[in-house]
């Protein structure tokens, strides 16, 4: 096929109809466009939300790869995703796109469930996807903006584990 889609295990689609959806966007669309991914429903049990807050179709600088279409040539030139231990591969594959003119788009009114499991180490997963961002930063961001990039990315982090109570371990 001319198209690859990502769903995680974790992940089901809340219509029949989402692929096809999703590419369509593709036929309309220019050729540099690599992804198009989906809103997630994110089914926590005490708290149900839209990931993300966008109400129209938007460029973004990544995506997730846990729901996402992705066309074949551009997972081709641009890819594939790295080899590492669990934590934001896509974002690896997000700073290739950018670098050769390729747009992730989000169809914020297609939406993916998405329950994660309760048993996961989320301080373990959080503090490799962490460390795999700034890896991937500093890999593929260009070098007059590694400084400011790595000083943002740092904040975010911090951050993060500040609202997620994960400590010292980032």
């Amino acid at each position: 096929g001319d198209y690859f889609c990502f769903l995680d295990d974790d992940a089901w689609f809340a219509d029949s109809d989402i692929i096809t959806k999703l590419i369509e966007k593709f036929t309309s669309g220019s050729q540099d466009l690599a992804a198009v991914m989906p809103n997630i429903f994110e089914i926590t049990g005490s708290e149900n939300y839209l990931r993300y807050p966008y109400s129209r179709y938007t460029r973004l600088l990544t995506f997730n790869g846990g729901a996402v279409v992705i066309r074949k040539t551009a997972f081709i030139n641009y890819g594939p995703f790295p080899d590492s231990e669990y934590g934001a591969e896509e974002k690896s594959i997000s700073l290739r796109f950018y670098q050769g003119d390729q747009k992730i788009m989000i169809l914020p009114n297609v939406v993916v469930n998405h329950k994660p499991s309760i048993v996961r180490n989320f301080k373990k997963l959080s503090f490799l996807s962490a460390r795999n961002d700034i890896i991937w930063t500093l890999t593929y961001s260009p070098i007059s903006l590694i400084g400011l990039v790595l000083i943002w990315k740092i904040i975010v982090w911090v951050r993060h584990s500040i609202i997620k109570k994960a400590g010292l371990l980032y």
